[in-house]
C-alpha cells in the first residue's frame, strides 16, 4: 500500500509548484531570495556530484557533496519558505573566493529558470 501511494504522489506532485503556491498565498509583499550552501561529508568515489566544496566548519575545502537550500524570505512576516534543494555539479574547482563565480553558476541558473529567464 505504501509503495503505491508513494508512486502516485511522485508522478503527480510538483514540489516547486506547491512551494510557489504557498508563497503566493501566504507571503507578504516583500520577498528576498536566499541561497544557503551546505557541505555534506561523503566517502567513496562513485556518488554523483562528489568534489571538494568548502566546509564552513572546517574553514577549508573537503571531500564530499555541496547542496544548497533556496528559500523565499518573507520580510513582512519574518519567516522563510523553502523552495528547492540544489546540488552543486561535480567537476567544479575547489571552493575559493576566486572560484565563486563558477561555483555560483548552478544556483544562478536555478534562479533564472525559476523566474523563466534564459540561463547563460
Amino acid at each position: 500500500m505504501v509503495s503505491s501511494i508513494t508512486g502516485t504522489i511522485s508522478r503527480s506532485f510538483d514540489p516547486l509548484a506547491s512551494d510557489q503556491a504557498l508563497v503566493d498565498t501566504y507571503a507578504g509583499r516583500h520577498l528576498v531570495l536566499a541561497i544557503a550552501p551546505s557541505y555534506v561529508p561523503k566517502s567513496g568515489k562513485t556518488t554523483p556530484g562528489l568534489g571538494r566544496p568548502r566546509s564552513g566548519t572546517a574553514s577549508r575545502a573537503k571531500w564530499g557533496l555541496e547542496v544548497s537550500g533556496i528559500a523565499a524570505i518573507d520580510v513582512d512576516n519574518h519567516t522563510a519558505f523553502h523552495l528547492e534543494p540544489v546540488q552543486t555539479p561535480s567537476g567544479l574547482p575547489a571552493s575559493t573566493p576566486e572560484d565563486s563565480k563558477v561555483r555560483g553558476a548552478p544556483y544562478l541558473c536555478f534562479l533564472l529558470d525559476y523566474f523563466k529567464s534564459d540561463c547563460p
